[in-house]
């Protein structure tokens, strides 16, 4: 799980998404010989929810996320910065992934990655497709659930453009009108993610 927390998302919005993910979540079997998960929080920071090593015990699982960072440090939306530890970090054997069995990637986001007004975030979102295409090649089946920025209102053809770059395929990402749509969603996302190789 890579879970955008930026200040853009209002924060009965970003209670939505977290009952979203603790209800898919949930409807996991997860255990050491069955599926483990984890994931990051970010904004202007990456914070952890738990590594793949810890995400073979249930009770653990369910209360790391019920507690994921919901707040950003700064109004930024660092998306390169949390798929290069994903990358990097939590698709690694050392932190309990297991080569034998399908990795499954969801990014939640309302928007692109954005660093600030004097950055140059185009060069910032190229790394987010950089990372997201090398994270692919791992194997990795990568869907993107994008949610209209809490600015706008809507779904930009910038925040699209990454999103294509993230997923790889326009049928893994998923519109969503509204944030009330997620749990709509949750059963078939569900089925989609647990899909062997």
């Amino acid at each position: 799980w890579v879970i955008d927390m930026s200040c853009s998302i209002k924060d009965i919005n970003k209670q939505t998404i977290v009952e979203f993910v603790m209800d898919v979540v949930n409807g996991f079997q997860i255990s050491a010989v069955h599926m483990k998960t984890g994931g990051v929080t970010y904004g202007a920071t990456v914070y952890n929810i738990q590594r793949l090593r810890k995400g073979r015990n249930r009770a653990i699982t369910l209360k790391n996320f019920e507690n994921m960072v919901t707040i950003p440090a700064r109004c930024q939306t660092a998306t390169d910065e949390a798929l290069a530890q994903i990358k990097e970090d939590y698709l690694t054997e050392a932190n309990g992934n297991r080569p034998e069995f399908p990795d499954v990637m969801i990014v939640i986001t309302d928007g692109n990655t954005f660093h600030g007004k004097r950055e140059d975030n185009a060069a910032f979102s190229k790394k987010t497709v950089q990372t997201a295409t090398e994270i692919r090649k791992m194997g990795v089946t990568t869907y993107v659930i994008g949610l209209p920025s809490g600015r706008r209102d809507k779904i930009t053809e910038d925040s699209y453009k990454e999103w294509l770059g993230i997923a790889g395929e326009e049928r893994n990402i998923f519109l969503m009108a509204n944030f009330a749509q997620l749990k709509e969603e949750v059963l078939d996302l569900s089925s989609k993610a647990c899909v062997g190789k």
